[in-house]
């Protein structure tokens, strides 16, 4: 297990609102995963003549850990504190996208583009010795809303044919995941600063710390996921350098133009 906390708090009350907020992103965007998971196995009953039932298993899933809260009494001044637990990750843990546009593997420089599929194929210590992990998270308080289960897309979308295929780029799947967000929340919001770790023989991507971007109401609206929400500038970011590929492609998606968000 790994415990984590932020350093912009320091009261009890403050921390207590950061692990609610961590909670909150992560358990919005696991439920993202169970839908784009969802999307996934629907594939070979919605086009059965086109697409094999052991090329769609092959697919890259993707899954948030489950964090926990611990409560516990601190032994040099008997205060009650909370403490974020989540699972170890096993493995290489790598940066697949961030919040501010960052794609793993492509230069800083390149700008979302109409680039054809197969050019894209191929590329590619607390509580007993628990280890410590350091989130970049917001000082202040946020304001939240409970109308997240209004902005889902329930329509499955079928995907591009000229997309099947049996080789493809597995880390495609992390950016078109985020697409897929954008897409399934109708605009509402995008999941980025995917992060963590790909079990090849699983063929599922773990992730962790995510950040979610989410449209302001109005410009007095705060962000409702913390510092790492960026809001509609956060999800222009992404599709500037975001490239549709063969992954977008299964899923149905089509080029966002960042001009139009």
């Amino acid at each position: 297990m790994v415990a984590k906390e932020s350093r912009f708090t320091s009261t009890s009350e403050r921390k207590r609102s950061f692990h609610t907020m961590f909670m909150r992103t992560q358990a919005l965007a696991s439920d993202f995963a169970n839908r784009y998971n969802y999307h996934l196995e629907q594939l070979v009953h919605n086009v059965r003549d086109d697409i094999s039932e052991q090329w769609a298993q092959q697919l890259p899933r993707i899954e948030f850990l489950q964090p926990l809260v611990v409560e516990y009494r601190n032994e040099y001044n008997d205060a009650e504190m909370d403490l974020l637990i989540e699972p170890f990750l096993e493995g290489k843990y790598e940066k697949f996208n961030n919040n501010a546009g960052y794609v793993m593997g492509q230069s800083s420089s390149t700008r979302k583009g109409n680039q054809d599929a197969e050019d894209l194929l191929g590329t590619r210590n607390l509580l007993n010795g628990l280890d410590l992990g350091v989130i970049q998270e917001d000082s202040e308080e946020e304001d939240v809303s409970d109308d997240d289960e209004d902005i889902i897309d329930w329509t499955t979308r079928l995907p591009v044919r000229s997309s099947y295929s049996t080789k493809y780029d597995p880390l495609t799947f992390a950016q078109a995941f985020s697409h897929f967000t954008f897409d399934n929340s109708k605009g509402a919001l995008i999941v980025v600063d995917l992060q963590g770790v790909f079990c090849d023989k699983e063929r599922t991507f773990r992730l962790t710390d995510p950040a979610i971007h989410r449209r302001r109401k109005s410009t007095r609206e705060r962000m409702q996921f913390g510092r790492t929400d960026k809001g509609k500038k956060g999800i222009v970011a992404f599709f500037e350098s975001h490239r549709c590929s063969d992954a977008c492609h299964v899923l149905g998606l089509s080029p966002v133009d960042p001009e139009s968000i």
